[in-house]
């Protein structure tokens, strides 16, 4: 994880990932930049298959997921909010969806807001540089929102990318500090690489708050 503080939503986040995903599916990599709210004694009482890097500053975004992301060694690293609470299958489907598609370097979830609307189902990217987000309020079972699609991006609450083509385009830009542009300078970087970006939506996550980012 990256987190900075926000150590409730960091708990409730691992809590949904031990609930709700099979055990030799995933390990944890969490990044705590430099939190003051008690997360770095709660990290250190964790136990099973974590790994925990400690920053004594706080070294922003795109460094914290390439430190975090350097460490991983499965074929594929997930990049998932610390607010976000990941639903039953959701990482099945990820990766299901992943290895029937050998062209596709990266693939993101269908999220959900607190009021139940979906927050994003995909992303586009407009001439003019803004992002938009595919079925912002909609309802989750609207159905142009449940077939598997090429999106041009997806966010970094929940996706997942092959980690050889991650560090084929090397990792994250860190010129980048928000969520929203490292996304985006993430996966064109992966396009530009001849690989696909896709939504699926049968992995489910629901989100709370704002941002601070994990890894898993």
């Amino acid at each position: 994880m990256s987190v900075h503080n926000h150590l409730e939503h960091t708990r409730q986040c691992l809590e949904s990932i031990i609930q709700n995903t099979a055990e030799e599916l995933y390990e944890v990599i969490i990044v705590d930049n430099a939190s003051s709210d008690g997360t770095a004694q709660f990290l250190g009482l964790l136990v099973g298959d974590v790994k925990v890097i400690s920053n004594e500053t706080n070294r922003g975004l795109s460094v914290a997921f390439n430190q975090g992301a350097e460490l991983a060694d499965r074929k594929y690293v997930v990049f998932l909010g610390n607010h976000c609470r990941p639903q039953k299958g959701w990482l099945d489907s990820l990766i299901e969806l992943a290895e029937r598609e050998p062209r596709t370097g990266a693939v993101g979830a269908k999220l959900i807001r607190q009021d139940g609307a979906v927050r994003e189902a995909g992303s586009v990217i407009f001439a003019n540089g803004t992002v938009g987000r595919h079925g912002s309020g909609m309802h989750p079972a609207e159905p142009r929102l449940n077939f598997v699609r090429e999106v041009d991006l997806c966010s970094l609450d929940a996706l997942l990318v092959r980690r050889e083509i991650w560090r084929a385009i090397g990792g994250f830009d860190v010129r980048y500090e928000t969520d929203c542009y490292s996304a985006a300078d993430l996966c064109c970087a992966i396009r530009r690489a001849g690989y696909r970006v896709l939504y699926q939506p049968a992995a489910v996550v629901n989100c709370q708050g704002e941002p601070a980012h994990t890894f898993s």
